[in-house]
Parts: C-alpha cells; sequence; structure tokens
C-alpha cells in the first residue's frame, strides 16, 4: 500500500490536487464501481488505476477498491483514462456502510 500511496500522491499532484495530510492520517475509502458498456473493460491493469485503488472484481464490470482518493476523483481517473462518459461510470462510497455494519 505504501508504494500505491507514493504513486497516488504523484498522480494527485500532477492533477493539481494537493496532498497535505500524511499516509496515516489519510481517509482509507471502500468503493463500488460499475462501468455501464458492453464489454465492460477490465481496468485493473490499467497502470494509472491499478497504482491509485487496490482492487477487486465484484461481478461482470462490478469492482471493489480500497483507496485515498474520494469517489468524485475516482469517478474522474476512469472516464478519463477509460475515455468513457460520466453516465457510463457509478462510484458508489460504501465506507461509512461497512463501518455502521461492523459497529453493530
Amino acid at each position: 500500500m505504501a508504494k500505491s500511496f507514493q504513486y497516488l500522491k504523484s498522480f494527485l499532484n500532477n492533477c493539481g490536487i494537493p496532498t497535505k495530510k500524511a499516509e496515516a492520517d489519510a481517509i482509507l475509502y471502500e468503493l463500488i464501481v460499475s462501468i455501464k458498456v458492453d464489454p465492460a473493460p477490465n481496468f485493473i491493469q490499467h497502470e494509472k488505476i491499478k497504482d491509485a485503488v487496490d482492487w477487486e472484481i465484484y461481478g461482470e464490470g462490478v469492482y471493489k477498491g480500497r483507496t485515498h482518493l474520494t469517489k468524485e476523483e475516482i469517478k474522474k481517473l476512469l472516464t478519463k483514462e477509460l475515455c468513457l462518459v460520466e453516465e457510463n461510470v457509478l462510484v458508489i462510497d460504501v465506507t461509512n456502510t461497512i463501518v455502521n455494519a461492523k459497529s453493530k
């Protein structure tokens, strides 16, 4: 994850997004991503996308990932790198859902 964080900081700096938080203080988001094109691209092997998020396949065209990027930043990254329109990329932040489910 440390290597991913270095790539993430570099990526964010290249996009003009400041990264002032220390790695230990950064929020780790749990995201579900659905790509609404047929066939859905397997973006897990895409270098910039792979380095920004720890991905796992969650279903056909659906992925689950852990990252320091917000859902808006992930959506922007996916649409840019995969040349998709925003309407074809659905990103859901399930971070609070997972935390709340564990505490019950």
